[in-house]
Protein backbone atom coordinates (compact mmCIF):
# COMPACT_ATOMS: atom_id res chain seq x y z
CA UNK A 1 0.00 0.00 0.00
CA UNK A 2 1.51 2.91 -0.84
CA UNK A 3 -0.61 5.06 0.92
CA UNK A 4 0.81 8.97 -0.05
CA UNK A 5 3.95 8.07 -2.03
CA UNK A 6 4.19 9.81 -4.85
CA UNK A 7 2.83 6.95 -7.35
CA UNK A 8 6.17 7.22 -10.02
CA UNK A 9 8.62 6.89 -7.06
CA UNK A 10 6.91 4.02 -6.31
CA UNK A 11 6.87 2.53 -9.88
CA UNK A 12 10.27 3.56 -10.54
CA UNK A 13 11.28 1.36 -7.43
CA UNK A 14 9.26 -1.61 -7.53
CA UNK A 15 10.99 -2.09 -11.33
CA UNK A 16 14.28 -1.86 -9.23
CA UNK A 17 13.38 -4.29 -6.94
CA UNK A 18 12.16 -6.57 -10.20
CA UNK A 19 15.47 -6.23 -11.85
CA UNK A 20 17.46 -6.89 -8.74
CA UNK A 21 15.09 -10.34 -8.95
CA UNK A 22 13.98 -9.18 -5.08
CA UNK A 23 10.01 -9.21 -6.14
CA UNK A 24 8.26 -10.81 -8.97
CA UNK A 25 5.45 -9.10 -10.97
CA UNK A 26 2.63 -10.70 -12.93
CA UNK A 27 0.06 -9.48 -14.66
CA UNK A 28 -3.82 -9.86 -13.80
CA UNK A 29 -5.93 -8.06 -16.01
CA UNK A 30 -5.00 -4.10 -15.74
CA UNK A 31 -3.41 -5.43 -12.74
CA UNK A 32 0.09 -5.66 -11.89
CA UNK A 33 0.06 -8.04 -8.73
CA UNK A 34 3.59 -7.93 -7.08
CA UNK A 35 5.30 -10.96 -4.93
CA UNK A 36 8.30 -11.77 -2.96
CA UNK A 37 10.66 -13.83 -5.00
CA UNK A 38 12.10 -15.94 -2.58
CA UNK A 39 13.99 -18.16 -5.34
CA UNK A 40 16.51 -15.70 -4.31
CA UNK A 41 18.48 -16.32 -1.59
CA UNK A 42 19.23 -12.48 -0.79
CA UNK A 43 15.75 -11.72 -0.04
CA UNK A 44 15.35 -13.20 3.33
CA UNK A 45 18.51 -11.96 3.70
CA UNK A 46 17.59 -8.13 2.84
CA UNK A 47 14.13 -8.68 4.49
CA UNK A 48 16.16 -9.75 7.61
CA UNK A 49 18.32 -6.60 8.11
CA UNK A 50 15.38 -4.31 7.19
CA UNK A 51 13.52 -6.24 10.47
CA UNK A 52 16.83 -5.33 12.41
CA UNK A 53 16.90 -1.49 11.09
CA UNK A 54 13.01 -1.25 12.21
CA UNK A 55 13.88 -2.16 15.89
CA UNK A 56 17.14 0.03 15.96
CA UNK A 57 14.93 2.89 14.79
CA UNK A 58 12.25 2.28 17.28
CA UNK A 59 14.48 2.07 20.34
CA UNK A 60 16.20 5.34 18.78
CA UNK A 61 12.85 6.93 19.57
CA UNK A 62 12.16 5.51 22.17
CA UNK A 63 15.19 4.08 24.27
CA UNK A 64 13.12 4.01 27.34
CA UNK A 65 11.24 0.99 26.44
CA UNK A 66 15.06 -0.94 25.55
CA UNK A 67 14.99 -2.83 28.90
CA UNK A 68 11.39 -3.82 28.66
CA UNK A 69 11.82 -5.30 25.28
CA UNK A 70 14.91 -7.37 26.29
CA UNK A 71 12.69 -8.52 29.08
CA UNK A 72 10.07 -9.59 25.91
CA UNK A 73 13.06 -11.17 24.01
CA UNK A 74 14.32 -13.17 27.32
CA UNK A 75 11.19 -15.04 27.40
CA UNK A 76 12.13 -16.88 24.16
CA UNK A 77 10.44 -18.31 20.93
CA UNK A 78 10.09 -16.04 18.12
CA UNK A 79 8.55 -12.25 18.85
CA UNK A 80 7.14 -9.46 17.37
CA UNK A 81 5.93 -6.57 18.51
CA UNK A 82 2.27 -5.78 17.15
CA UNK A 83 1.12 -1.80 16.37
CA UNK A 84 4.11 -0.43 18.49
CA UNK A 85 3.77 3.23 18.21
CA UNK A 86 0.20 3.28 17.95
CA UNK A 87 0.27 1.19 21.24
CA UNK A 88 2.86 3.04 22.92
CA UNK A 89 0.44 6.25 23.27
CA UNK A 90 -1.92 3.91 25.13
CA UNK A 91 0.61 2.07 27.37
CA UNK A 92 -0.04 -0.88 25.70
CA UNK A 93 2.40 -3.63 24.39
CA UNK A 94 0.72 -5.92 22.30
CA UNK A 95 2.77 -8.66 21.27
CA UNK A 96 3.37 -11.89 19.10
CA UNK A 97 5.05 -15.12 20.50
CA UNK A 98 5.34 -18.43 18.02
CA UNK A 99 6.52 -20.82 20.17
CA UNK A 100 5.70 -24.78 21.50
CA UNK A 101 2.65 -25.66 22.31
CA UNK A 102 3.42 -26.47 25.94
CA UNK A 103 5.25 -22.75 26.49
CA UNK A 104 2.48 -21.10 26.33
CA UNK A 105 1.29 -21.17 29.88
CA UNK A 106 4.68 -20.45 30.91
CA UNK A 107 4.78 -17.37 28.52
CA UNK A 108 1.31 -15.92 29.60
CA UNK A 109 2.56 -16.11 33.37
CA UNK A 110 5.37 -14.58 32.74
CA UNK A 111 3.95 -11.71 31.16
CA UNK A 112 1.65 -11.27 33.78
CA UNK A 113 4.59 -10.53 36.13
CA UNK A 114 6.11 -8.24 33.47
CA UNK A 115 3.32 -6.23 33.68
CA UNK A 116 3.02 -5.85 37.37
CA UNK A 117 7.01 -4.73 37.22
CA UNK A 118 6.74 -2.56 34.22
CA UNK A 119 3.11 -1.09 34.84
CA UNK A 120 2.27 -1.97 31.29
CA UNK A 121 -0.59 -3.66 29.98
CA UNK A 122 0.64 -6.76 28.12
CA UNK A 123 -1.84 -7.90 24.95
CA UNK A 124 -0.14 -11.19 24.43
CA UNK A 125 -1.07 -13.46 21.47
CA UNK A 126 0.64 -16.95 21.61
CA UNK A 127 0.94 -19.27 18.52
CA UNK A 128 2.76 -22.07 16.82
CA UNK A 129 4.54 -21.44 13.91
CA UNK A 130 1.30 -24.10 12.57
CA UNK A 131 -1.04 -21.90 13.88
CA UNK A 132 0.52 -19.01 12.63
CA UNK A 133 0.50 -20.46 9.09
CA UNK A 134 -2.78 -21.65 9.09
CA UNK A 135 -4.02 -18.28 9.78
CA UNK A 136 -1.70 -16.60 6.97
CA UNK A 137 -3.02 -19.11 4.54
CA UNK A 138 -6.68 -18.86 5.22
CA UNK A 139 -9.38 -18.02 3.16
CA UNK A 140 -10.67 -16.34 6.07
CA UNK A 141 -10.39 -12.54 7.55
CA UNK A 142 -8.51 -12.85 10.49
CA UNK A 143 -6.41 -10.42 12.61
CA UNK A 144 -3.13 -13.01 12.32
CA UNK A 145 -3.28 -11.10 8.88
CA UNK A 146 -3.13 -7.57 9.93
CA UNK A 147 -0.47 -8.04 12.09
CA UNK A 148 1.64 -7.91 9.42
CA UNK A 149 0.87 -4.49 7.91
CA UNK A 150 2.49 -3.36 10.94
CA UNK A 151 4.84 -5.21 13.30
CA UNK A 152 8.86 -4.84 14.15
CA UNK A 153 10.58 -8.49 14.89
CA UNK A 154 12.24 -8.46 17.98
CA UNK A 155 14.26 -11.72 17.44
CA UNK A 156 14.63 -14.83 15.12
CA UNK A 157 13.82 -12.10 11.81
CA UNK A 158 15.58 -14.26 9.69
CA UNK A 159 13.32 -17.90 10.98
CA UNK A 160 9.96 -15.13 10.83
CA UNK A 161 10.78 -14.92 7.00
CA UNK A 162 11.62 -18.55 6.84
CA UNK A 163 8.19 -19.14 8.00
CA UNK A 164 6.16 -17.16 5.30
CA UNK A 165 8.54 -18.16 2.55
CA UNK A 166 6.35 -21.99 3.29
CA UNK A 167 3.36 -19.97 3.73
CA UNK A 168 1.12 -20.90 1.11
CA UNK A 169 -0.66 -17.20 1.27
CA UNK A 170 -3.90 -17.21 -1.38
CA UNK A 171 -5.73 -14.05 0.03
CA UNK A 172 -3.78 -11.26 2.15
CA UNK A 173 -7.28 -9.23 2.94
CA UNK A 174 -7.05 -8.22 6.32
CA UNK A 175 -10.01 -7.92 8.99
CA UNK A 176 -9.25 -4.44 10.20
CA UNK A 177 -10.97 -3.60 13.56
CA UNK A 178 -13.24 -5.81 14.90
CA UNK A 179 -15.52 -3.48 16.17
CA UNK A 180 -16.49 -2.38 12.91
CA UNK A 181 -17.88 -5.67 11.58
CA UNK A 182 -21.31 -5.08 9.98
CA UNK A 183 -24.32 -6.57 11.10
CA UNK A 184 -24.79 -8.22 7.81
CA UNK A 185 -21.53 -9.70 7.97
CA UNK A 186 -22.14 -10.89 11.69
CA UNK A 187 -25.40 -12.43 10.72
CA UNK A 188 -24.07 -14.68 7.39
CA UNK A 189 -20.60 -15.76 9.77
CA UNK A 190 -23.16 -16.75 12.97
CA UNK A 191 -25.01 -18.38 10.35
CA UNK A 192 -21.87 -19.73 8.80
CA UNK A 193 -20.89 -21.44 12.41
CA UNK A 194 -24.36 -23.29 13.22
CA UNK A 195 -26.29 -19.99 14.95
CA UNK A 196 -29.12 -18.57 12.71
CA UNK A 197 -31.08 -16.91 15.13
CA UNK A 198 -31.58 -13.68 13.79
CA UNK A 199 -34.32 -14.49 10.91
CA UNK A 200 -34.16 -16.21 7.53
CA UNK A 201 -33.72 -13.24 5.32
CA UNK A 202 -30.83 -14.01 2.62
CA UNK A 203 -27.24 -13.10 4.06
CA UNK A 204 -24.57 -12.42 2.68
CA UNK A 205 -20.65 -11.32 3.33
CA UNK A 206 -17.08 -11.63 3.43
CA UNK A 207 -15.62 -15.08 5.52
CA UNK A 208 -14.91 -14.31 8.85
CA UNK A 209 -12.91 -16.27 11.22
CA UNK A 210 -15.02 -18.13 14.38
CA UNK A 211 -12.28 -16.16 17.42
CA UNK A 212 -13.12 -12.51 15.67
CA UNK A 213 -16.76 -13.36 15.56
CA UNK A 214 -17.33 -14.39 18.82
CA UNK A 215 -15.81 -11.49 19.94
CA UNK A 216 -17.24 -9.24 17.61
CA UNK A 217 -21.05 -10.44 19.29
CA UNK A 218 -19.60 -9.34 23.11
CA UNK A 219 -18.41 -6.36 21.81
CA UNK A 220 -22.03 -5.31 20.71
CA UNK A 221 -23.41 -5.87 24.34
CA UNK A 222 -26.56 -7.76 22.87
CA UNK A 223 -27.84 -10.34 25.36
CA UNK A 224 -28.98 -12.53 22.64
CA UNK A 225 -25.42 -12.45 20.99
CA UNK A 226 -23.86 -13.19 24.23
CA UNK A 227 -26.39 -16.02 24.55
CA UNK A 228 -25.67 -17.50 20.98
CA UNK A 229 -21.81 -17.53 22.28
CA UNK A 230 -21.52 -20.99 23.75
CA UNK A 231 -23.72 -22.70 20.77
CA UNK A 232 -21.01 -21.59 19.19
CA UNK A 233 -17.99 -22.87 20.74
CA UNK A 234 -20.01 -26.11 21.32
CA UNK A 235 -20.15 -26.64 17.40
CA UNK A 236 -17.12 -25.78 16.04
CA UNK A 237 -13.58 -26.13 17.02
CA UNK A 238 -12.05 -22.65 17.96
CA UNK A 239 -8.64 -21.71 18.10
CA UNK A 240 -8.93 -20.75 22.47
CA UNK A 241 -5.15 -19.32 22.38
CA UNK A 242 -6.56 -16.81 19.53
CA UNK A 243 -9.62 -16.11 21.45
CA UNK A 244 -7.65 -15.35 24.80
CA UNK A 245 -5.40 -12.42 23.04
CA UNK A 246 -8.80 -11.00 21.81
CA UNK A 247 -10.55 -11.36 25.11
CA UNK A 248 -7.61 -9.47 26.88
CA UNK A 249 -7.57 -6.82 24.26
CA UNK A 250 -10.91 -6.09 24.51
CA UNK A 251 -11.13 -6.42 28.09
CA UNK A 252 -13.93 -9.25 27.84
CA UNK A 253 -11.24 -12.00 29.86
CA UNK A 254 -14.16 -12.61 32.71
CA UNK A 255 -17.59 -12.91 30.06
CA UNK A 256 -15.15 -15.07 27.82
CA UNK A 257 -14.21 -17.40 30.57
CA UNK A 258 -17.99 -17.33 32.07
CA UNK A 259 -19.56 -18.46 28.68
CA UNK A 260 -16.67 -20.92 28.09
CA UNK A 261 -17.56 -22.62 31.34
CA UNK A 262 -20.82 -22.52 30.91
CA UNK A 263 -20.56 -24.13 27.72
CA UNK A 264 -17.94 -26.70 29.24
CA UNK A 265 -20.64 -27.42 31.67
CA UNK A 266 -23.41 -28.39 29.27
CA UNK A 267 -21.19 -29.63 26.38
CA UNK A 268 -18.47 -31.63 28.37
CA UNK A 269 -16.27 -30.32 25.80
CA UNK A 270 -12.73 -31.35 26.65
CA UNK A 271 -10.91 -28.72 24.58
CA UNK A 272 -12.99 -25.95 26.35
CA UNK A 273 -11.65 -27.38 29.56
CA UNK A 274 -8.33 -27.63 29.01
CA UNK A 275 -8.99 -23.72 27.37
CA UNK A 276 -9.92 -22.17 30.94
CA UNK A 277 -7.09 -23.23 32.00
CA UNK A 278 -5.43 -19.85 30.16
CA UNK A 279 -8.04 -18.15 30.75
CA UNK A 280 -7.85 -18.47 34.72
CA UNK A 281 -4.58 -16.89 34.75
CA UNK A 282 -6.39 -13.50 33.51
CA UNK A 283 -9.10 -14.12 35.77
CA UNK A 284 -9.81 -11.31 38.28
CA UNK A 285 -12.03 -11.66 41.48
CA UNK A 286 -14.73 -9.47 41.42
CA UNK A 287 -18.39 -9.03 42.94
CA UNK A 288 -21.12 -10.58 41.52
CA UNK A 289 -25.11 -10.28 41.68
CA UNK A 290 -26.44 -12.94 40.56
CA UNK A 291 -27.57 -16.68 41.41
CA UNK A 292 -25.64 -18.58 38.81
CA UNK A 293 -22.50 -19.72 40.41
CA UNK A 294 -20.46 -19.68 37.64
CA UNK A 295 -21.47 -15.99 36.53
CA UNK A 296 -20.58 -15.36 40.28
CA UNK A 297 -17.26 -16.93 39.70
CA UNK A 298 -16.06 -14.80 36.82
CA UNK A 299 -17.83 -11.46 38.58
CA UNK A 300 -20.35 -11.59 35.87
CA UNK A 301 -24.26 -10.12 36.72
CA UNK A 302 -26.72 -11.83 34.48
CA UNK A 303 -30.09 -13.12 34.72
CA UNK A 304 -29.51 -16.16 32.78
CA UNK A 305 -29.23 -19.26 34.02
CA UNK A 306 -27.69 -22.69 33.67
CA UNK A 307 -30.85 -23.91 32.16
CA UNK A 308 -31.16 -21.12 30.33
CA UNK A 309 -28.18 -21.75 28.55
CA UNK A 310 -29.10 -25.38 27.78
CA UNK A 311 -32.39 -24.63 26.59
CA UNK A 312 -30.35 -22.60 24.07
CA UNK A 313 -27.94 -25.02 23.16
CA UNK A 314 -30.83 -27.97 22.81
CA UNK A 315 -32.15 -25.86 20.14
CA UNK A 316 -29.47 -25.83 18.33
CA UNK A 317 -27.95 -29.13 18.89
CA UNK A 318 -24.96 -28.05 20.57
CA UNK A 319 -25.54 -30.34 24.05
Amino acid sequence: MRGSAYYKNVYDTVRDLEAEGLISIRSAGRTSLVSLDFSNPETTLLLSIMEIEKKRSFLKEEPGELEIIRSLEAIGGLTLLISPRENLKLNILEILYLAKEDDHARILSELKELEKKYNRRIVPLILTVEEFKKGLESAEKNIIKDVLRDCIILSNPESFWRTIETAAIKDPIALGKIEDIKGGELRYNLARFGYSGFGDEKLEGRKINLESIITACLLRKDARLAEAIPVLLAKNAVNYRLLLHLAIKYNLTSMMGFLMETAAELSKKQDILQALALFEIYREPAASNTGNPIAKRWGISTRNTLKDFKKMMELYNAT
